[in-house]
């Protein structure tokens, strides 16, 4: 409730402190004692496919700017590997379009950068349909019209308008999510789903688990409950057998 006012007020949350977040994690972790563990539910090419088909239009005005926030953030999460945290208060000076077009996006801090080096993350330039990744960008920055370069790129929108000075909360991005699911058929994917679908696709292509650790910004073994193993034990005893 903490966490909700403050984010509606515009004001930083306490939730994020380093000594609360440790006691959430202590207290979650007792409380999963002996709990059967859900099955992680990651994003895939197609689900994204299918969110561009909706959301994507090549005159923005034709598409409420939350769903323009949708399709640019689950994109992000997807193809960057990062979950809502790490996209949410990126600002336009921080998504820069370099010299061979590929969307480059640079990160001040996330959890797993323990000295707070900052890290950046770089996108393809392939197509999603027929919508190359930083043509998709350049359209999602051109909708939210003349904005600073201090200004969130995933705003809180009123009537229609960025406010430039406030990102998006969890509790409304989850919001158009939920919605988003139901009217799309995308399944139980959360804004976690971006990171785990990312690492679990790039692992099925062959892509090494060194790269999958920079992708995920990891430097731990960590990474690896990110990357999802389908009926292992089938796999290992046809591989031994």
């Amino acid at each position: 409730m903490i966490g909700l006012i403050c984010d509606v007020c515009g004001f930083e949350s306490p939730s994020g402190s380093p000594v609360v977040v440790n006691v959430k994690k202590a207290i979650v972790k007792e409380a999963n004692k002996g709990k059967k563990k859900a099955e992680r539910i990651g994003m895939t090419k197609k689900k994204l496919e299918k969110i561009m088909e909706a959301c994507y239009k090549e005159d923005f005005r034709e598409v409420e700017p939350e769903r323009r926030r949708f399709l640019l953030m689950k994109t992000f999460c997807f193809l960057g590997t990062k979950c809502f945290n790490n996209i949410q208060k990126l600002k336009k000076k921080d998504v820069v379009v370099g010299e061979d077009n590929r969307v480059k996006v640079w990160m001040e801090r996330s959890k797993t950068d323990s000295k707070r080096e900052g890290c950046q993350f770089v996108l393809t330039k392939s197509k999603i349909g027929s919508v190359s990744v930083t043509g998709l960008v350049q359209w999602y920055l051109k909708s939210l019209g003349d904005i600073s370069e201090e200004a969130f790129i995933f705003p809180v929108f009123r009537r229609g308008k960025p406010v430039e000075s406030q990102a998006v909360s969890y509790f409304a991005a989850r919001k158009q999510l939920v919605k988003e699911r139901e009217l799309l058929g995308l399944g139980e994917v959360t804004w976690h789903s971006g990171r785990i679908g990312g690492a679990t696709e790039a692992s099925k292509k062959g892509i090494s688990r060194s790269v999958i650790m920079r992708g995920l910004g990891w430097r731990s073994s960590a990474v690896d409950s990110y990357i999802g193993v389908k009926d292992a034990g089938v796999k290992m005893g046809d591989a031994l057998l």
